[in-house]
């Protein structure tokens, strides 16, 4: 925990000095499955959290949690991960379009009885396109809008597309 919280005071204080921006998010996911994942799941949806780091208006790091919930005949499905991702910012006005991809461990859980769950861990990659966009209500806080195709290295590959809508917040 101390280290964590000595990392986000130096990320701060550099970002202070180098004309870079610190922001939080909080986003919702709308997730559309396809091949051995839609035989699977109908849909998903679920919430992410992220850090974010934008250098001179133009490139964004950041790294987050995500956990993603699946409509299906099975009593639980979902997935999780840690993820860290890099956005170029086109256009940097009003409306800043955006490019994309994020790289990150995924964690699968499936329940399977009430004394066994089927677990499994990969790589995923996901590349995106968005807009990043002024709030309205203040400066600090924009709303960032995406769309991303997900490919999970698991033993069955799993595919889909989402929709994630979001709130960050600058400091």
């Amino acid at each position: 925990m101390k280290k964590l919280i000595l990392l986000f005071v130096i990320t701060f204080a550099s970002s202070q000095m180098s004309n870079a921006q610190i922001y939080v998010g909080i986003e919702g996911s709308i997730l559309y499955p396809f091949a051995t994942l839609a035989n699977e799941v109908d849909a998903g949806y679920g919430p992410s959290l992220s850090l974010g780091y934008i250098i001179k208006n133009k490139v964004v790091v950041s790294a987050g949690y995500e956990l993603l919930f699946f409509s299906t005949l099975q009593q639980e499905f979902r997935l999780q991960s840690g993820y860290v991702s890099f956005k170029y910012l086109i256009i940097n006005k009003k409306i800043n379009p955006y490019l994309g991809f994020q790289v990150g461990n995924y964690q699968y859980s499936k329940y399977l009885t009430p004394t066994l769950n089927a677990k499994e861990n990969a790589f995923g990659i996901r590349p995106m396109a968005g807009i990043k966009t002024n709030s309205g209500l203040t400066d600090k806080l924009k709303i960032d809008i995406s769309t991303s195709f997900s490919k999970i290295f698991f033993k069955n590959n799993y595919k889909f597309l989402s929709l994630k809508i979001g709130l960050h917040y600058y400091f």
